[in-house]
């Protein structure tokens, strides 16, 4: 880390199932932890993910569900 550097951060949901019921948070987080358990992606100083959600990502879900449908009409 250096000062003016961009942030590349990960925050997790401690209530993730996975992540319960808190006994030892460095076993939790080595042992247990997985990628439902993050809640936030920062990379490069820019968000990827906040709150779960990647923007753009409904767009994508709906024209892969419309590539599909096509495939299967064939």
């Amino acid at each position: 880390m250096k000062e003016g550097a961009l942030a590349d951060l990960l925050l997790l949901n401690p209530q993730e199932p996975a992540l319960v019921p808190h006994f030892n948070l460095a076993s939790d987080l080595i042992y247990a932890a997985n990628g439902s358990c993050v809640d936030t992606l920062i990379c490069d100083g820019k968000v990827l993910m906040r709150r779960r959600k990647v923007e753009g990502e409904e767009e994508v879900i709906e024209e892969a569900r419309r590539v599909a449908h096509d495939l299967l009409r064939r």
